[in-house]
């Protein structure tokens, strides 16, 4: 396991892993059904315990280095983590749409705000948060809270090059994540406002649509001319799988906000050199998200996939393409660049957006996990034997952008049971 150490309590996680557990655990709730009300019990019952079953609660498993459902899961640097804020969920057509939670952890001196990605199952976050990114919908920098971000949108004015703008998609969430309070009547900015210590660092985390709203909102919170960051030891930022949060102007001024500033691990803690940097965006080569939006192209043509995994052909047969998850033909062919094209249509042909810094890693084996967090090997599609059906679009994007980053940091956490 990468980075990982042996105490008599088991398999204890580095920083950065801790923090990616944190990340993923904000996405508990993706996928149930239920109004606000049923998701926040159900995401209260993962972080805490309780419910129907008894499940022990996040914290309690992954502070310990327990056992869950036969699971044996890996501790928790420090093993003394607890919410803090939140879990607050909002749903919206009877699934989750956004997610946030705050824990600290004392003997680290640190605060982490997770934020859930792209709940597959939500119409909002696919056609608004994820889809909202053409011209007349950038918004610029700091979005106000107190206004529907539709009365925020540039529209048809023309672009001022010299201000920051978010994707119209990054200031929905935002905006959302702003107006969620607990029920002290707290949004996580009057938590962080009245919490900040000096001895005591910050960390924003999110995966997919996470790794745009958490520098997302680092920015919108800590950015230029907003919150000071002196009132915290640092305030930091670990987005994984995440698309381009706003346009060239954005990433450029995050990161003299945010620069690229080494973890400062060691040789134990990271061996491979897998996690040397806070302030990037963590990317699998074969995610198609992280290449939106001005990165799209890459995703398919000579190269994209590895060689490693399926030696290149001297020629491409006819109406076979090379893609980022090997050779698709037919139906997988035309579904995969349907999908990508209508992606570069919406993000204005690459014109408007760049991604933020990234630690990019490719798969040591083209493999995904099973429900046990086995290691199971991928179909692999080759050019004399592609894909021909889109039916393998899904289960590729679960691998690729999901599993396979749970794999690469070697963090596994517990599900909540169905019934809660």
């Amino acid at each position: 396991m990468t980075g990982s150490q042996k105490t008599e309590q088991g398999t204890v996680l580095n920083i950065v892993q801790t923090i990616q557990a944190l990340n993923f655990a904000s996405n508990a709730v993706s996928g149930r059904a239920g109004v606000t009300a049923t998701l926040n019990d159900a995401m209260e019952h993962y972080i805490n315990g309780g419910g129907l079953h008894r499940f022990p609660g996040f914290f309690t498993i992954m502070n310990g280095g327990g056992t869950y459902d036969g699971i044996q899961y890996s501790q928790l640097k420090g093993a003394d983590w607890q919410p803090v804020f939140g879990p607050i969920v909002v749903a919206a057509d009877w699934v989750a749409k956004n997610t946030i939670f705050a824990a600290k952890s004392i003997s680290n001196r640190m605060v982490v705000v997770a934020i859930a990605g792209t709940n597959f199952d939500s119409i909002p976050d696919w056609l608004k948060q994820d889809a909202m990114v053409k011209k007349t919908q950038m918004v610029p920098f700091p979005i106000d809270p107190s206004k529907p971000i539709s009365e925020q949108e540039i529209g048809n004015a023309p672009i001022d090059f010299d201000k920051i703008y978010f994707t119209g998609a990054t200031a929905e969430g935002v905006h959302s994540l702003l107006n969620m309070r607990d029920d002290k009547g707290r949004n996580i900015k009057d938590y962080l406002s009245a919490n900040a210590s000096k001895d005591d660092t910050l960390v924003f985390t999110g995966h997919s649509l996470g790794g745009a709203l958490s520098p997302g909102l680092a920015m919108q919170l800590y950015g230029p001319g907003q919150m000071d960051r002196g009132d915290w030891k640092d305030v930091l930022v670990q987005p994984s799988a995440g698309a381009s949060p706003g346009t060239d102007r954005f990433a450029d001024e995050f990161h003299v906000s945010f620069p690229p500033t080494p973890t400062g691990l060691t040789k134990t803690e990271d061996p491979e050199g897998d996690f040397m940097y806070w302030n990037v965006n963590y990317a699998n080569t074969q995610d198609v998200v992280p290449h939106a939006w001005n990165r799209l192209r890459a995703t398919h043509g000579h190269g994209s996939f590895p060689s490693s995994f399926a030696p290149e052909p001297d020629i491409t047969p006819e109406g076979v393409i090379e893609t980022i998850w090997g050779y698709f033909g037919g139906a997988a062919k035309y579904a995969f660049e349907e999908a990508v094209d209508a992606a570069i249509r919406r993000g204005e042909g690459e014109r408007l957006y760049k991604n933020l810094k990234l630690a990019e890693f490719t798969p040591k084996k083209w493999q995904t996990s099973d429900k046990n967090e086995n290691l199971v090997d991928l179909p692999l599609y080759t050019a004399t034997d592609p894909a021909a059906s889109s039916d393998v679009i899904l289960p590729m994007i679960e691998a690729t952008h999901i599993k396979q980053y749970s794999i690469h940091f070697s963090v596994h956490i517990p599900k909540l049971p169905k019934i809660v």
